[in-house]
């Protein structure tokens, strides 16, 4: 079975496809027609009486020359139109979306007949996607019933699903593979996804690594990054400013004259940085991890404008006087904000100014070539600056010191009875199977911090199971839209709409946490900790404390590139379940607060100790 971020539409390696029609919104409508009659106004081809607008499980489609016409026509007759639309399409939506609901939370609780029965109601009132008909599947093969587990795993492919591999080796279709009809539906998932590879992929050009490419690689590879960015990225309305058309003539020849693919993969980070977009980004191939992941064991962070060691991970460091609160004011002989602007933003992609701050004197500020020390101008606090010189350690060096990371999952009471609760990462089920296991105790405080500074991201569902156990109520966690490219619509003159869908999920149901809740946030909450934050918000369960988030969030669609490397376009765009707009701007507190130097020196954590003052 797949998990419930297929299930729902969140990130995922493999996501499927999904046909919504020409209209935004992804409404659930009952089968068959609406009619809104047109009295009086006449268009381009003749006087019409009535409108059709075809009406299918959620989709809704006007046939576009009409529909092209309807937008140069009375606005009445639209409003008409939409009226119809809407009012039909909210009621089906809502006993959709409930159904789906059900299904999810008699699958969490492995209850396969009346989990069958949800997903029959869903289907009767709209289409499952890819995922949702691979889950059907797997729970008609739970409860017994073959043959249709068999058809509903052909549709799961028909509408897209085509990762053979899971099919083949997941324990819930395992009654299903002595059918021959099981190999059948494997092979044609092969041969579409073989079809969809011919067509979309790029085999002659993702060849190995090499110090040197050909130019006619180098050139292709340049051109594969501006075709897929140009048809597939979600955010260029975020750039309004970059053109991409001549980004791309003005790269070409910096590509043509790079002598070897590390120079290569310098211009090409440098191409896909000016999206400006977090999810977006090219990777060296692994063969290069020296020439542009090195960096000595330590780890920095801006602090009220100033760059401060916060962890130094080796003796040697600590000899030269290196330790959490040092300050570096100079690197190579510039200051430390112009070393950055010069020497680390070119190749930074970022979505906005605090997570371009945050990476670029965060874990890119002294990354680079192995080969190439680093001098260094430190100060401590209450004694003079001092000049060092560090060597970058390769990441193979780092990895042998063995340091442990900030776990998934931590919490500990607080005095007044307090329960602080870290979540450090969705990528894991770790953050949040951990959490449930605590609940009982944690749910005997009188309030609740959850901490997301430094969660990067990960899996968005991961975060709502913790978010379930603080309602008894669905939660609204998100839009989401992508582009959707039909060739005849250009051909036609008409304008690409995208395919745009809104998720929730559903409350815990055995437990429900009702006391006060905090969410304290930096410019590292990241991706699907974002997610977190922003349904948070919606909910309207607590307030956020502390600094804005990264305001990155999205589906990377993942390519090869020559040489070995690789590159991330952003396919996805998410906004809040009201609509409102983050990615680019990051989600703001409630009770704004940040670090400072002083506090991080003397060990104080100044937004916590904000969060708990605000708790009643």
């Amino acid at each position: 079975m797949r998990g419930m971020d297929v299930l729902r539409g969140f990130k995922h390696p493999n996501p499927q496809a999904h046909d919504r029609g020409a209209l935004r919104g992804g409404l659930d409508r009952p089968q068959g027609s609406l009619f809104a009659r047109l009295d009086g106004p006449t268009f381009q081809g003749g006087p019409i009486q009535y409108l059709r607008i075809d009406v299918h499980p959620r989709r809704a489609t006007i046939d576009q020359t009409r529909r092209r016409q309807i937008m140069a026509g009375n606005r009445v007759i639209k409003a008409i139109a939409l009226i119809l639309l809407l009012h039909v399409g909210h009621v089906h939506a809502e006993r959709f979306t409930e159904a789906m609901d059900q299904a999810v939370q008699h699958m969490l609780a492995k209850q396969w007949p009346e989990a069958v029965s949800a997903f029959d109601r869903a289907a009767s009132l709209g289409n499952l996607d890819a995922g949702q008909q691979y889950n059907f599947a797997c729970v008609l093969a739970l409860s017994g019933d073959h043959d249709r587990a068999l058809t509903a795993l052909e549709a799961a492919v028909n509408a897209g699903y085509t990762d053979t591999d899971h099919m083949q080796r997941d324990a819930d279709l395992a009654s299903l593979r002595t059918d021959p009809r099981f190999n059948a539906v494997i092979e044609h998932a092969g041969a579409l996804l073989a079809f969809d590879q011919r067509v979309y992929g790029a085999k002659a050009i993702e060849t190995p690594f090499a110090k040197s490419l050909p130019e006619a690689e180098r050139i292709a590879g340049l051109s594969r990054l501006w075709s897929e960015a140009k048809y597939n990225f979600a955010n260029f309305d975020l750039v309004p400013k970059l053109d991409w058309d001549a980004l791309y003539l003005q790269t070409l020849p910096k590509v043509q004259r790079s002598s070897n693919t590390a120079d290569y993969y310098r211009e090409l980070i440098a191409f896909v940085a000016q999206l400006q977009d977090g999810h977006s980004g090219v990777f060296p191939p692994a063969a290069l991890n020296d020439t542009f992941y090195a960096r000595p064991p330590l780890r920095t962070r801006l602090i009220e404008n100033r760059v401060l060691v916060t962890e130094v991970f080796h003796k040697s460091l600590t000899d030269q006087g290196l330790r959490p609160g040092t300050e570096i004011l100079a690197i190579n002989g510039k200051s430390v904000h112009q070393y950055v602007s010069e020497s680390v933003v070119p190749w930074v992609s970022a979505s906005t100014p605090q997570d371009r701050d945050q990476r670029s004197f965060g874990f890119q500020l002294l990354q680079g070539d192995l080969d190439q020390d680093l001098d260094l101008r430190i100060q401590n606090a209450g004694e003079d600056a001092t000049d060092i010189n560090v060597a970058r350690w390769s990441q193979a060096q780092r990895s042998a010191l063995k340091v442990s990371g900030k776990p998934s999952f931590s919490w500990k009471m607080l005095p007044d009875n307090i329960a602080y609760v870290a979540l450090n990462e969705f990528e894991s089920d770790q953050a949040a199977t951990q959490y449930l296991a605590n609940f009982e105790r944690i749910s005997k405080a009188k309030a609740i911090i959850f901490d997301v500074r430094r969660n990067g991201g990960g899996n968005g569902g991961e975060g709502y199971r913790v978010l379930a156990t603080l309602t008894d109520q669905p939660i609204p966690t998100s839009r989401w839209q992508t582009r959707k490219y039909v060739p005849a619509w250009r051909a036609w003159g008409l304008v690409q709409t995208p395919i745009a869908e809104s998720n929730s999920w559903s409350a815990d149901g055995e437990r429900h946490y009702q006391g006060q809740v905090l969410v304290l946030t930096s410019a590292e909450t990241y991706s699907a900790a974002e997610d977190f934050v922003g349904a948070f918000k919606n909910m309207g369960r607590g307030k956020i404390v502390g600094e804005a988030t990264g305001g990155s969030t999205g589906q990377p669609l993942f390519l090869a590139l020559p040489g070995g490397g690789g590159a991330r376009i952003c396919a996805k765009r998410d906004r809040l379940a009201d609509g409102t707009e983050f990615v680019g701007h990051g989600i703001h507190p409630d009770i704004p607060s940040a670090e400072t130097v002083d506090g991080f020196r003397a060990g104080r954590d100044t937004v916590l100790d904000t969060a708990i003052a605000a708790i009643k």
